[in-house]
């Protein structure tokens, strides 16, 4: 029992990072009409950039603090330069682009950091102990993060002018132009709000496992497994799902193996699907 409690402490953290991701893939999907590919190479930069900036600055929350602002940068700069003049074109075509901007991403990184293995700087404190679960700092701190940023992305969907405009674009892009809703920018909203997301999971994750120019790439099934599970375009599903995945996976690794963590995640999201096939809390 202690080690089942443990692993479902494990999967919230884990959840946690997947959530992230997966809310910004329902706002892209629900806004934008396509399924980012590059979301979780988006995420790998930003990890690598909080790492060449603590070198510079050394204090790993300045750097990362100043990672996510310049890695929400790249992600507008990604939709400026390779989205935005195919907004008008097919789902199929974006998504091919999107893959086409993850390997071009995942080079580059690559070619600048190398291919080796990399780790912040990070502290050495003691863990929290809550009865049978043991927390490290690094994971406390990943879900207070992750807590707080889903915690603003939530007031700014359904508490602002912004976020109600996203949500009658992602609803009725027609009429929500015809009542004088400005597409452009609420896209360009949209797209600073998800580069927020990756920029703060890729660092989270760079926080939990080592840097390497796969960190993304190997989160990014579970975020589309959580997407679906949530419901396409709902974000409160988006982010429940997504600790679904991440304890289902973390209970499978103690009480099957490790090498079938992804397995389960699709077996949990083919279950659910069928149960209701919309997803846990579709829009």
């Amino acid at each position: 029992m202690e080690l089942a409690l443990q692993a479902v402490a494990n999967g919230l953290v884990v959840g946690a990072m997947i959530g992230l991701l997966a809310l910004g893939l329902t706002m892209v999907f629900g806004i934008a009409k396509f399924a980012n590919v590059a979301q979780g190479d988006l995420a790998t930069v930003s990890a690598y950039i909080a790492l060449t900036l603590q070198s510079v600055v050394g204090s790993f929350v300045i750097a990362a603090g100043s990672a996510i602002v310049v890695g929400t940068l790249v992600v507008v700069a990604v939709y400026a330069v390779a989205f935005r003049r195919l907004a008008r074109s097919s789902p199929v075509a974006l998504l091919v682009t999107s893959i086409g901007v993850a390997l071009a991403l995942r080079a580059i990184v690559s070619l600048i950091w190398g291919v080796r293995l990399q780790a912040y700087d990070l502290p050495i404190a003691r863990g929290m102990v809550l009865g049978p679960i043991r927390l490290t700092p690094t994971d406390f701190g990943i879900l207070m993060t992750s807590s707080v940023v889903v915690a603003a992305i939530y007031l700014m969907l359904y508490r602002t002018r912004s976020g109600i405009e996203m949500r009658a674009v992602a609803d009725e892009p027609d009429l929500a132009r015809v009542s004088g809703i400005n597409s452009r920018r609420v896209i360009i909203t949209m797209w600073i709000a998800n580069g927020l997301l990756v920029s703060v999971g890729g660092i989270l994750l760079g926080m939990k496992a080592a840097l390497t120019p796969l960190l993304g790439w190997n989160i990014l099934l579970p975020a589309f497994a959580a997407t679906i599970l949530g419901g396409i375009g709902s974000p409160v599903g988006a982010v429940t799902a997504g600790i679904v995945v991440g304890v289902s996976t973390e209970l499978a690794a103690l009480l099957l193996n490790p090498a079938y963590k992804q397995a389960v995640a699709f077996i949990v999201l083919a279950a659910v699907l069928l149960w209701r096939p919309r997803g846990l809390l579709a829009a």
